[in-house]
């Protein structure tokens, strides 16, 4: 196992410690857990709160410092290698498709690759919106 992948897990590990305690903190009432317009809060009292901060905050740190550690996908024992086209059987190319919808309170924004994943997400939006009306009546 390579040392950036052996970083990786440790980093999501530490994360993963760190929400934990941060739920038992919760729980025991040390944090408390409040909502600022949308985004989640947490303040924090205390050694559980403490240690659950600095763990999540150290996994995202080291996750971040793995990716430098990454082996590099274009060289080869030094030597530039040429980046391959991935292809079909038949011998075409593959094109990935997406779309997706960011609601921003009530609005949607609507964004595809193409015109049919475009439609897509526009059903998708009015779906979530229509959800959303529905839950705030």
């Amino acid at each position: 196992m390579s040392f950036s992948r052996l970083l990786r897990f440790g980093a999501v590990g530490t994360i993963l410690v760190g929400v934990a305690l941060a739920v038992a903190g919760v729980v025991s009432g040390e944090i408390d857990l409040v909502l600022v317009i949308i985004f989640p809060v947490l303040i924090a009292e205390g050694v559980l709160g403490l240690l659950s901060m600095t763990l999540i905050f150290l996994g995202f740190l080291l996750l971040f410092i793995s990716f430098f550690f990454a082996p590099s996908l274009h060289r080869n024992e030094g030597k530039q290698v040429q980046e391959t086209e991935w292809r079909t059987g038949e011998g075409g190319k593959t094109s990935v498709k997406g779309g997706g919808v960011i609601l921003i309170g009530p609005l949607p924004l609507i964004f595809g690759s193409d015109w049919k994943m475009a439609i897509v997400a526009i059903a998708l939006a009015i779906v979530l919106v229509a959800l959303v009306l529905a839950l705030s009546l």
